[in-house]
């Protein structure tokens, strides 16, 4: 009788373990797969070129800026001719009665670039540069009529990168001026950078910083940032930058040379 007992306590114990073992499994595997969903809504924003910093604490000059700009902007590895190995930022900002046409050019394997803005069949225009980004501002435009271009950049040893066509309705038709709000919140320079990046607020305040690959990897975590992070142990390659203070969060490219 009372090896009985003792069986069925054992069978007791072996159930109710069990039971707590998937129970766990159970627990924590919804745990990964939210934080994979949170990650990839996370990359979808920074590829369409927008995200959520617009909050209840946003000052009445962010809503300012929003009214007087409109905005397309993303990143594409598109080509036309020839091919992206990173990829292609384009920002078009009409201010006015002016369209300016930013292209920041992530690959960094075209030494000797000369950007110009192509307009079917043979305009070239060149446009200005700042390191890796090239802009160009169109003056006199007319609301509502659809500017079609292309970024061109002739390279050395006869390379030539051509983009895909873009579309742009000059004043409308866009997402909102988040690049311009993003940069507001948090301007993050050099990008690309090497070992170390520059990262100021509007609100001079301190800030957390998350950086992930594009598997969705925490890898690189700070708390209490000022003004720089260092990212020397970073391997090459494109990164998502998150950065939050208090009820604000802005996310990022980041391409590390």
């Amino acid at each position: 009788m009372l090896s009985f007992g003792i069986n069925n306590l054992f069978q007791n114990f072996i159930f109710l373990r069990l039971y707590y073992i998937i129970f766990e499994f159970i627990i924590n595997f919804k745990s990964f797969i939210m934080k994979k969903i949170t990650f990839l809504l996370m990359l979808l924003s920074v590829s369409l070129g927008y995200s959520h910093i617009l909050t209840s604490k946003s000052s009445s000059s962010d809503t300012t800026l929003l009214n007087r700009l409109s905005t397309c902007s993303g990143t594409t590895t598109e080509a036309a001719e020839g091919t992206f190995s990173q990829g292609l930022d384009y920002e078009f900002v009409t201010n006015g009665t002016d369209v300016t046409i930013t292209f920041t050019l992530l690959d960094t394997d075209k030494a000797g670039l000369n950007p110009e803005l192509f307009t079917a069949p043979s305009t070239f225009l060149a446009m200005s540069s700042n390191g890796s980004t090239y802009s160009i501002t169109l003056p006199n435009q007319t609301a509502g009529a659809t500017l079609s271009f292309q970024f061109r950049g002739p390279y050395v040893d006869a390379g030539l990168i051509v983009s895909k066509v873009f579309n742009y309705k000059v004043g409308e038709g866009c997402v909102l001026s988040v690049e311009t709000l993003e940069t507001a919140l948090f301007n993050v320079y050099p990008n690309p950078a090497k070992s170390v990046i520059n990262i100021s607020s509007a609100s001079n305040e301190v800030f957390g910083v998350s950086v992930y690959d594009l598997l969705g990897k925490q890898v690189l975590r700070a708390e209490n940032v000022k003004s720089q992070l260092n990212i020397s142990s970073l391997n090459p390659g494109l990164y998502v930058l998150n950065m939050t203070q208090g009820s604000n969060s802005s996310t990022q490219k980041l391409l590390v040379k």
